[in-house]
Formats: C-alpha cells, sequence, structure tokens
C-alpha cells in the first residue's frame, strides 16, 4: 500500500511539470488582463484579482482544469462600511455594507438604495455586460502569453440553473502534454475590508499575525431565492434597466485565511490531503467536497497540537498513511453529529448547503470504504451498502474546493 499511496501522489499530485506551471501563470495572467480591460471600460470596477481554492493552496490534483478566483472591488470597498450586527449568527450570514458619505461616493450611488445599503442586482450585471464586452475583445487576445489558450465561446457565461451566481469561463489549453485540456474558470465578486473579521480571530486556533490579517471577505453571490430565480437571472444576462434594486445580504468567506493557513502546513500535511481527495475520486463519493476534507484537515491539525510559530517542526505529525487516516476518521465523527464546523468561523455548519435548515448527510458506509481502501479495520452496518457502481473506471475531476461558492460546485 506504501509504495501504491507514493506513485499514486508523484503521478497525480506531487510530479507536476513545467507546463503545469505555464497553465497556472497564464490563466492568472488571463484573469488579471480580463479585469484590467473591465477597469478601463468603467473606472468604477477596479479589480484586484485574488485566487483561490486548490490552485492557489497548492494542493490541486490531477489536471490543472479547475481554478477559483475572487474579483475583489476596490472602489467599493473604499466607499463602504459594514453594518454591524450584535447577534454573532447573523454576523455570520446576514451583512450589509452601507455607503460612506466621503469625496467621490456620487460615482456609485446607482448601487445603493435610499437607505445607502448596496444591493448587488446592478452591480452583477454591469459586470457581466463588461466582462463579456472584454472576453469578445480582439485586443485580450492578442498577448503571446495566451497563445496557447482559447475561449469556449459555446458555454454560457453565466449559467441560469445555477445556485450562486458565478461568472464561469470555459477555455481550451493546447500544449505538448496537455494537447485539448479543458479549463474550467470560476469568478465571484466580492467586498474585502482591510483584516476584517465577524468575530475575535484571538479566540481562533492556529492564529498568526499572517493570518488575522489575511481575514475575511465579503462575497456578493447571494443565495436570495428572489435573486437567483430564473426571473432574476433572465434579466442579468440581458437589460441592466429592467431590474429592480434589492437589498442584499452579503455571505462571509475566509478564503484568504485558509490559503494563508495552508500555505504555512508542512508539506507532508498537503500530501495527506491530497491523498485523501485522490482517494475520494478512487472511490467516486462525488458527495465528499475537498471543502470537507480541508476543513477536516486543519481540524486534525489542531487537534496533534501543531505549532503555527515552530512550522518545519514535524515531530508531532504521525506518518503521511495516519494523518489521511486521521482526516477520513474527523469526517466520520462530524458526519455523525451532522456538524462540520467551518475552522476559521466554527458557528457555520459545513453540511449545510444553500441556507437550507436541514444539512446534508453523507453516507457512513461510503466514509468507511474510504477508511477500509486505507487498510483499517472497520465494518459496514447492513443499511451501509455499497454500490457496485463505485468501482466503474471513468475518470473523476478534483472536488470543489476553496470557500462558500466554491462549495456549489
Amino acid at each position: 500500500m506504501d509504495q501504491f499511496v507514493e506513485e499514486l501522489l508523484d503521478h497525480k499530485y506531487r510530479n507536476k511539470g513545467e507546463e503545469e506551471e505555464d497553465i497556472n501563470s497564464t490563466i492568472f495572467f488571463f484573469v488579471e488582463l480580463l479585469c484590467k480591460q473591465v477597469s478601463k471600460y468603467d473606472s468604477r470596477f477596479r479589480i484586484t484579482v485574488f485566487q483561490s481554492g486548490s490552485s492557489a493552496e497548492k494542493t490541486k490534483v490531477n489536471s490543472p482544469d479547475e481554478f477559483d478566483f475572487v474579483l475583489c472591488l476596490d472602489k467599493f470597498s473604499e466607499f463602504c462600511d459594514i453594518e454591524e450586527r450584535n447577534d454573532v449568527k447573523e454576523r455570520l450570514k446576514n451583512n450589509v455594507l452601507k455607503l460612506k458619505l466621503i469625496e467621490g461616493h456620487q460615482e456609485v450611488l446607482e448601487f445603493f438604495d435610499e437607505n445607502g445599503i448596496l444591493i448587488t442586482p446592478p452591480l452583477f450585471m454591469y459586470l457581466h455586460r463588461y466582462l463579456n464586452q472584454a472576453l469578445h475583445d480582439p485586443k485580450l487576445w492578442k498577448y503571446d502569453q495566451l497563445r496557447n489558450l482559447c475561449y469556449v465561446f459555446e458555454k454560457p457565461f453565466l449559467q441560469k440553473d445555477m445556485k450562486t451566481t458565478v461568472f464561469m469561463i470555459n477555455l481550451l489549453w493546447f500544449g505538448c502534454k496537455h494537447k485539448q485540456l479543458r479549463i474550467k474558470i470560476d469568478m465571484v465578486p466580492a467586498v474585502r475590508k482591510t483584516a476584517w473579521w465577524p468575530i475575535d480571530p484571538n479566540s481562533l486556533p492556529m492564529m498568526t499575525p499572517q493570518i488575522q490579517d489575511a481575514a475575511c471577505l465579503f462575497l456578493l453571490d447571494t443565495t436570495s431565492v428572489l435573486f437567483t430565480s430564473e426571473y432574476f437571472k433572465t434579466f442579468i444576462v440581458d437589460s441592466i434597466d429592467r431590474i429592480k434594486p434589492m437589498q442584499t445580504s452579503l455571505r462571509v468567506s475566509t478564503a484568504p485565511a485558509e490559503v494563508c493557513l495552508m500555505a504555512t502546513l508542512p508539506q507532508q500535511v498537503r500530501n495527506s490531503y491530497a491523498l485523501a481527495k485522490l482517494f475520494v475520486d478512487i472511490c467516486k463519493l462525488t458527495d465528499i467536497s475537498s471543502y470537507m476534507l480541508k476543513n477536516c484537515t486543519f481540524h486534525v491539525i489542531q487537534e496533534l497540537q501543531w505549532n503555527t510559530n515552530t512550522p518545519d517542526d514535524i515531530s508531532k505529525l504521525p506518518s503521511l498513511m495516519k494523518l489521511t487516516v486521521m482526516i477520513f476518521t474527523k469526517l466520520l465523527s462530524y458526519n455523525k453529529m451532522s456538524f462540520l464546523p467551518r475552522f476559521f468561523l466554527p458557528e457555520v455548519n459545513i453540511f449545510l448547503q444553500d441556507q437550507q435548515d436541514q444539512p446534508i448527510k453523507l453516507k457512513h458506509g461510503d466514509i468507511k470504504l474510504l477508511l477500509k481502501t486505507l487498510g483499517q479495520d472497520v465494518t459496514l452496518d447492513d443499511n451501509e451498502s455499497v454500490d457496485d457502481d463505485l468501482f466503474d473506471d471513468e475518470d473523476n475531476s478534483d472536488h470543489t474546493d476553496g470557500d462558500d461558492h466554491i462549495q456549489k460546485k
């Protein structure tokens, strides 16, 4: 088993070559170029690109075919204040941004209601128009750095049946190793306030000054029923003038803090997390997301009392295989409680999706199958049988990771 695990990691994760690095750098260059073009159309949409997810955390397994980006709207960060909520739970899920009456605020007035609260539908529609215009601008594609990329025009930029409003770009990469690699880029707009946390960051485990500064951001992919209905989606891809203003609550994302923490962890931990994702792929367990595994990894490392002040000290860490087993065991434990706490916002249940009252429930048998595959002595109960179709030979891509919007995938 140890030899198989090492070869699996080498083939699917560790031995990434020059072309994989070229893909990563090219995609980041492409998204930054796209956003610079948007700011030329409208200076109010000056954007700082933040890369999130496994590609940013250096934990992507399989081909480099999925990328997640947060488009931080700098102008709105300048002209907005957070309207603080007294109740902690409200601060975690129902945040609003209020207009600051400072010099130049008249430029962004149309994105706020009569009470000065940010409303996101018009903002989304402007972004959709500008991003779509930039994608079809011949000037964008003249750069030599994009010579290996091709835009798939047939794929919708904003799908009507999505549960969150995330801009998607589908590309093809033509290279020496990856002959015709399909790449999907997800982009979600956000507002980032410097070092802002909805709770006291000093109350959180494994906190460092760097993680505290990375902090959180506000995602604008609201799950409001009104906003995500097909009626409103049709308007987003149609006409800016026909939509009614609406106050929108914003969700807190801890992606910057997660990227920062993952970067401080020893490579052995990242190897174990990557191995966990690979075994989920092998067993075709699509209900188990990378985001669940990532947070379980953080919880396990905390319980092992790994010290962020001495990141190179791995004396308290178990072996690669044992650590992977601990990740799945932790997931099984949380699944029995129907509550998987987000590491940096422990009152948030990752098993709760799309603001539903009932958390998703993974099959205990699925998690036990993973543990048994790793050589653990576990037994399946009578009601925990494993489907035969788990063992078909189809390839499976890396599951979604990252934060909130990223859980949608």
